[in-house]
């Protein structure tokens, strides 16, 4: 306990620089000032009052003492009462009505939002709805997206490059051409791998092909697509059931899995085994065809 100005155990006086603690020895209405250095000539800080009842220190508010009320930028205010109990609480008032989003400053620098985890408002920078089109997906695409409804929850925001999502709805299945003498085809799209990306769609085939003895080459050609650029065509492998193209040349019989068709020059043409059949074939063309948006 600091020093007191009374020798009388009732309703002391006691001076010191910081609030008082419990020592035992007090008696209910003891006082304790807290000045600026302690002694009775300091500046008076605040006013204490021991409560028997309790067994605690009790500060009393002193009339004379300024409350301040900061109002901080991380969405709480700062009380001060005399430079005692100096506290932050949470701003307790709402400051402006709850608005559409469109309808906020533009300019603003900041959104007082309930954070659900700590329990509490927080203040966060601005999020402002833009009036212009979407930024461009990514390095080097200058396409634009739709600036939304600014009116409801789904709109642009100003400095947001927007989510890229994949091709909801793909184009028709390219339809490949056969051509070259004895070639007959059915294609067949393999199931559950028609694969859309935010910027290409890959269809994969499997092709069956019917050739008859002729000296010629057998092509697949796959077709453009508008919207899209040249293909990306990967041959991924052959199955070959019935026949050898070029039995006097040594070709491996049926059945074989072998690679026998090549992307020509990475165009959209496929070339088939060999030019010269001495045989009829019956060939099964892996194919994944990859088309990117132009």
């Amino acid at each position: 306990m600091a020093g007191s100005t009374n020798n009388i155990d009732t309703g002391a006086l006691y001076f010191g620089s910081v609030n008082p603690t419990v020592t035992g020895q007090e008696v209910d209405n003891d006082s304790f000032i807290v000045t600026s250095d302690g002694t009775p000539t300091g500046t008076p800080i605040s006013f204490w009052k021991f409560d028997e009842e309790t067994l605690t220190w009790v500060q009393v508010p002193s009339g004379g003492s300024t409350v301040t009320v900061v109002d901080n930028i991380d969405g709480t205010v700062t009380i001060n009462a005399g430079g005692v109990n100096v506290q932050n609480a949470q701003r307790p008032i709402l400051e402006l009505p709850i608005l559409a989003r469109n309808l906020v400053d533009p300019s603003a620098d900041y959104d007082d939002i309930w954070d659900a985890s700590a329990g509490r408002m927080v203040r966060v920078l601005a999020t402002r709805a833009s009036l212009l089109t979407y930024k461009a997906d990514g390095l080097n695409d200058t396409r634009a997206g739709s600036v939304g409804t600014t009116t409801s929850s789904i709109f642009a925001v100003h400095d947001h490059i927007h989510p890229i999502l994949a091709i909801a709805t793909p184009p028709a299945t390219p339809v490949l051409v056969a051509s070259g003498s004895g070639l007959s085809i059915s294609q067949q799209i393999l199931t559950t791998v028609v694969l859309t990306e935010e910027e290409s769609i890959t269809f994969n085939f499997r092709v069956l092909c019917l050739q008859t003895i002729s000296n010629a080459w057998n092509i697949l050609t796959v077709p453009n697509i508008a919207g899209f650029k040249t293909p990306i065509t990967t041959v991924g492998g052959t199955y070959r059931s019935v026949g050898n193209p070029n039995a006097a040349a040594g070709w491996h019989n049926s059945p074989s899995m072998m690679i026998e068709a090549s992307n020509y020059n990475m165009t959209n043409q496929i070339y088939l085994n060999c030019q010269n059949r001495t045989q009829g074939v019956t060939i099964e063309v892996f194919l994944s065809i990859k088309y990117i948006l132009a």
